[in-house]
Protein backbone atom coordinates (compact mmCIF):
# COMPACT_ATOMS: atom_id res chain seq x y z
CA UNK A 1 0.00 0.00 0.00
CA UNK A 2 1.57 3.25 -0.88
CA UNK A 3 1.83 5.79 1.61
CA UNK A 4 -0.23 9.16 1.44
CA UNK A 5 1.75 12.41 1.93
CA UNK A 6 -0.88 13.89 4.49
CA UNK A 7 1.39 14.04 7.06
CA UNK A 8 4.17 11.47 5.90
CA UNK A 9 4.37 8.07 5.95
CA UNK A 10 6.49 8.43 9.70
CA UNK A 11 2.52 9.52 11.17
CA UNK A 12 0.51 6.34 9.66
CA UNK A 13 3.47 4.06 10.76
CA UNK A 14 2.88 5.64 14.06
CA UNK A 15 -0.86 5.38 14.06
CA UNK A 16 -1.00 1.42 12.91
CA UNK A 17 1.56 0.60 15.88
CA UNK A 18 -0.55 2.62 18.58
CA UNK A 19 -4.00 1.28 17.48
CA UNK A 20 -2.12 -2.82 17.71
CA UNK A 21 0.06 -1.40 20.81
CA UNK A 22 -3.17 -0.16 22.59
CA UNK A 23 -5.22 -3.39 21.49
CA UNK A 24 -7.24 -4.51 24.50
CA UNK A 25 -6.85 -7.92 22.60
CA UNK A 26 -2.97 -7.78 23.10
CA UNK A 27 -3.50 -8.07 26.88
CA UNK A 28 -1.08 -5.06 27.93
CA UNK A 29 -3.65 -2.65 28.02
CA UNK A 30 -7.49 -2.14 29.02
CA UNK A 31 -10.10 -0.09 28.99
CA UNK A 32 -10.64 2.18 31.68
CA UNK A 33 -13.41 1.48 33.60
CA UNK A 34 -14.41 5.27 34.09
CA UNK A 35 -14.47 6.33 30.56
CA UNK A 36 -14.20 4.03 27.77
CA UNK A 37 -12.30 6.72 25.49
CA UNK A 38 -9.16 6.26 28.28
CA UNK A 39 -6.87 3.38 28.32
CA UNK A 40 -4.86 2.22 31.64
CA UNK A 41 -2.58 -0.71 32.07
CA UNK A 42 -3.70 -4.25 32.37
CA UNK A 43 -2.73 -5.59 35.69
CA UNK A 44 -2.55 -9.14 34.68
CA UNK A 45 -0.51 -8.26 31.63
CA UNK A 46 2.04 -10.78 32.74
CA UNK A 47 -0.79 -13.29 32.83
CA UNK A 48 -1.79 -12.48 28.92
CA UNK A 49 1.95 -12.21 27.94
CA UNK A 50 5.35 -13.72 29.62
CA UNK A 51 7.35 -10.55 27.65
CA UNK A 52 5.27 -7.72 28.26
CA UNK A 53 7.34 -6.04 30.52
CA UNK A 54 9.57 -5.49 27.39
CA UNK A 55 6.43 -4.49 25.31
CA UNK A 56 5.91 -1.81 27.86
CA UNK A 57 9.28 -0.66 27.17
CA UNK A 58 9.25 -0.71 23.61
CA UNK A 59 5.56 1.17 24.36
CA UNK A 60 7.53 3.79 25.61
CA UNK A 61 10.04 4.27 22.91
CA UNK A 62 7.71 4.46 20.45
CA UNK A 63 5.34 7.36 22.23
CA UNK A 64 8.84 9.45 22.77
CA UNK A 65 9.31 8.79 19.30
CA UNK A 66 6.27 10.14 17.94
Amino acid sequence: EPGLDAGGVAREFFSVIAQQLFNPDCGLFLYSSVNQMCMQINPNSGIANENHLRYFHMAGRILGKA
